[in-house]
C-alpha cells in the first residue's frame, strides 16, 4: 500500500492518479490475482443502466447489420484473408468471401443482391444493370452442417464475383442476404468497397506536431495526383475517407486538400487527419476445450462450454506494452478438429472488469469486430455489486478474438475508449485511405484509389 512508499514522489503520483480515477468513476487497482474470479453462473446480481442500440432491426440498413438472433459469425473478407477489410480490386481476379452460421440448423434458401452506394452510404442513382453484368439476384448454394459440436448449425458460404454476376462499377456497395428471396425479410447486410486504381496515393502515419496530442494521436497525411482522372473542382468532386482498422464508427470524412498545385492534391493539415492512437487490443483464446490459454482462468464443461476469463484491468494510466494483436478482429479456429468452419463449437465467454461503483451517466460496452464495431445490447456490460465489477458473457464461435472496452455517455453516441484503454502513440493500427471521385458525365461516386498504411512506420 501507499503507506509503504519510500519517497514523496511516489506518494504524490499516487494522489494524482487516485484523484483522476475518482473523478472518472474508474477503479485502477480493482482486485488482483484470483480474488475477482468466481462468476456465479446461477444468480444474476447485476445491474445495467438503460441502453440503446444504434439501429432498428426492422429497417434495411446500409451498414453491417444482422436482423436475426440465430445468425452468428458473419464475416466478409478477401478470400483467404480472414482479418482483412472487404476491399475488391476490380482490375484483378480477387474475390470476396461471405460466411455466416444459422444456429437453427437445417437447410434454408438464402438469396443475395448488391446495391451501389455513394461515398456517404446513401443509394446512388445507378440502376442495377448499370453496375452488374449478370443476374440481379443470386442464391447461396454452398453450405455445410456442423460436425461434432454441442451447438448444431449450418455454415453458409458465398464467393463473389462469380458465374452469376460481375461488378462493372467501382464504389461503395451493400451486400444484402434474404430468406426465400423475400426482399422484405432481410437476414443480414454487409458493406464492401470495389475500386479501380486510377490515382496514386503517397502517405504516412505521423505524430502530430502539437505537444498536447503528440503522445496520444496518430496523424494521417498524404498526397495524390489527378493526372489520370480529371474533375472540374477537386474541392467538390473529390472525397476522402480514412478508416482505422477497417471500422466505420470513427471514420474521418471531412478531409479537404490544403494545397492544390496543378494535378497534385496535398492533404497535410495538422487537424483533419487525427485519430486517437488507442492501445493494443485485449484478447482471449477459446480454440481449445481442453487446455487453458493465457487469458482463460477456468473452462466449465457442460452442454455449452463456459470460458471464465481472468479479470481485466483499467489500462489508461499504465505504461504502454508492445504486444502483437490483430487490430480488433477475430479468427475462427479449433484445436480439436480439422475443419474450422464446421468443427468449431459455440461457447459462452465471461468477462469481468473491476470497477468501484457503476457509472452514473453512461454505459460500458464490449467492442470490436466481435460486436461489428457497434453498440449492441448483447455486448452491454452489467454492474455486479457483489464483485464490484462490470460483467457480461457472449456466445461466440471458438477462435482467437481481439476486443476492448468503450464508455458511452447517456444521450451521446461518441465512443470513449481512452478512459479504460488509454491512448499511446506507439500503438499499432492499420489505416486505409479511400479516394472517391465524381465526374459530371457519370453522376455517382467512383472509388478511384485506395492506400493501406500502418503506424509501425510512424514518422
Amino acid at each position: 500500500m501507499i503507506c509503504e512508499a519510500h519517497n514523496i514522489k511516489n506518494w504524490l503520483a499516487f494522489i494524482l492518479v487516485f484523484f483522476l480515477f475518482s473523478c472518472s468513476n474508474l477503479n485502477r487497482a480493482g482486485k488482483s490475482g484470483n480474488e475477482n474470479i468466481g462468476i456465479d453462473l446461477t444468480k444474476d446480481s447485476t445491474y445495467s443502466r438503460p441502453s440503446y442500440e444504434y439501429f432498428d432491426a426492422n429497417f434495411l440498413h446500409y451498414n453491417d447489420f444482422v436482423h436475426r438472433d440465430l445468425i452468428k459469425t458473419v464475416q466478409l473478407h478477401p478470400f483467404g484473408l480472414e482479418t482483412a477489410g472487404p476491399y475488391l480490386n476490380l482490375s484483378s481476379g480477387d474475390k470476396l468471401l461471405l460466411s455466416f452460421d444459422d444456429l437453427e440448423g437445417g437447410v434454408k434458401d438464402y438469396f443475395y443482391s448488391i446495391q451501389h452506394c455513394n461515398a456517404d452510404w446513401q443509394s446512388s442513382a445507378l440502376l442495377t444493370y448499370d453496375y452488374i453484368e449478370g443476374f440481379e439476384y443470386g442464391k447461396i448454394y454452398e453450405y455445410q452442417f456442423s460436425f461434432n459440436t454441442n451447438q448444431e448449425y449450418t455454415h453458409y458460404l458465398l464467393e463473389f464475383p462469380n458465374m452469376d454476376f460481375k461488378i462493372t462499377k467501382s464504389g461503395n456497395y451493400i451486400l444484402k442476404v434474404y430468406l426465400d428471396n423475400n426482399t422484405r425479410d432481410p437476414v443480414l447486410t454487409r458493406r464492401f468497397m470495389a475500386f479501380y486504381e486510377k490515382v496514386e496515393i503517397f502517405g504516412a502515419v505521423r505524430q502530430p506536431f502539437s505537444p498536447k496530442l503528440r503522445k496520444t494521436r496518430h496523424l494521417i497525411q498524404f498526397t495524390t495526383s489527378l493526372s489520370s482522372y480529371q474533375v472540374q473542382n477537386p474541392f467538390r468532386d473529390i472525397k476522402v475517407i480514412i478508416l482505422q482498422n477497417n471500422r466505420w464508427d470513427n471514420a474521418i470524412s471531412s478531409f479537404k486538400p490544403r494545397i492544390v498545385l496543378q494535378d497534385e492534391l496535398t492533404f497535410d493539415s495538422q487537424d483533419d487527419g487525427l485519430f486517437e492512437a488507442g492501445n493494443e487490443f485485449r484478447y482471449f483464446d477459446t480454440r481449445s476445450k481442453t487446455f487453458h490459454s493465457e487469458r482463460v482462468y477456468e473452462i466449465i464443461s457442460s452442454d455449452t462450454f463456459q470460458y471464465i476469463l481472468y479479470p481485466d484491468e483499467i489500462r489508461s494510466f499504465k505504461q504502454y506494452m508492445n504486444r502483437r494483436d490483430i487490430n480488433g478482429h477475430y479468427i475462427v479456429e479449433t484445436k480439436e478438429g480439422t475443419n474450422d468452419n464446421i468443427e468449431s463449437d459455440y461457447v459462452s465467454v465471461h468477462f469481468d472488469l473491476p470497477f468501484d461503483k457503476p457509472l452514473r451517466d453512461g454505459n460500458i460496452y464490449l467492442f470490436g469486430a466481435i460486436s461489428d464495431w457497434q453498440l449492441k445490447q448483447e455486448n452491454l456490460m452489467k454492474y455486479n455489486y457483489s464483485t464490484k465489477s462490470y460483467q457480461t458473457k457472449i456466445y461466440a464461435k471458438q477462435g482467437f478474438y481481439n476486443y476492448q472496452y468503450v464508455i458511452v455517455n447517456d444521450g451521446s453516441r461518441v465512443l470513449d475508449h481512452g478512459l479504460i484503454e488509454g491512448n499511446h502513440y506507439e500503438a499499432e493500427n492499420d489505416y486505409v485511405i479511400l479516394i472517391y471521385g465524381r465526374q459530371a458525365v457519370n453522376g455517382y461516386d467512383e472509388l478511384i484509389g485506395m492506400k493501406r498504411l500502418n503506424s509501425r512506420r510512424l514518422k
